[in-house]
Order: structure tokens, then sequence, then C-alpha cells
């Protein structure tokens, strides 16, 4: 069975007839892609942070981020909880939370490292 993304989307134009397991490999297959092309800041350009100043990005296991503070942003944790200083490391397919002025921009990079 094909595992990457071009080879799984063009398998079919049906893509409401994909079984459970074709999903899967082919989210697994776009997340591994995009994780190979990670270069520079991985928030997305008009990222904001909500009504309450938080902003959440889902990133992959198991790698480190390093994270640059911006002038709107305060803080970044972990999926526990923890405050991360300059660098995060996820060890699960897990949100990393930014916390930062409310309803302003996210201007902090989040760099992939490794």
């Amino acid at each position: 069975m094909a595992t990457d993304a071009q080879t799984l989307l063009s398998q079919s134009n049906c893509y409401a007839c994909y079984t459970d397991m074709q999903w899967d490999l082919l989210v697994l297959a776009l997340l591994a892609q995009w994780l190979d092309n990670a270069t520079g800041n991985l928030i997305p350009p008009g990222a904001m942070y909500d009504g309450f100043g938080n902003y959440s990005l889902i990133v992959a296991v198991p790698h480190t981020y390093t994270w640059i503070k911006g002038a709107n942003d305060v803080q970044i944790t972990d999926f526990n909880g923890h405050v991360c200083n300059t660098t995060c490391t996820s060890l699960f397919v897990a949100p990393l939370l930014l916390r930062g002025q409310f309803n302003q921009p996210v201007t902090a990079q989040l760099i992939f490292v490794s």
C-alpha cells in the first residue's frame, strides 16, 4: 500500500470511499511531508490569539522546537502545562499553547529544530 501523500491522493477520486486505514495513512503521510518541508516559522501568517489570549498549534513527535518571543507574546507551554523557556520538545502529537495579548496577532516564531 502506498504511504506518500501524493500517491494516496491520486489513488481515488472518491475520497468518501477511503477506509479508515487509508485516511490514517494519508494524515501520517501529510504530516511527514510537512515535517520534511518544515523550515522557518511554523506559526502560519495571520495567526491570532483568541479572546482569552490563547493560540494552540499541533506539533508532531518526537521533535524539538525553538520558540522566539515577539511583541504580543507572553509564554509557550507544552502539553503538560510546563512553560518552555526557549525550547519545547514534543513527546506526543499534542498542542503547544502560546499565550499572548487578547485578540492580537501571534508575533512569536516557532522553529523546527530536530
